[in-house]
């Protein structure tokens, strides 16, 4: 689960450093017993000189993955397609 946690929170700083912009997450969800990662309430912002504060809002997203990869080969499978609700 650190692994994880730790990939999830290295590509939101990326992310950031790459765009400048504020990114924010509402919750985050890492599931081991069930091979589940949760993201609800994202939202990256947009450039100040846009009208609009927010460019992404995302409700949730929901991916599983396969634990055994990770532990084996130290890499992160997505199992079925991440499912979106914007």
């Amino acid at each position: 689960m650190k692994k994880i946690l730790t990939i999830l929170v290295i590509l939101a700083g990326v992310l950031v450093v790459m765009t400048g912009l504020p990114l924010k997450i509402g919750h985050l969800e890492v599931g081991i017993l069930r091979p589940v990662i949760v993201v609800r309430d994202l939202k990256l912002g947009n450039p100040a000189s846009f009208s609009d504060p927010v460019m992404v809002n995302l409700h949730e997203l929901y991916v599983d993955y396969d634990l055994g990869a990770l532990i084996q080969k130290r890499e992160v499978r997505v199992l079925s397609e991440a499912t979106v609700k914007l």
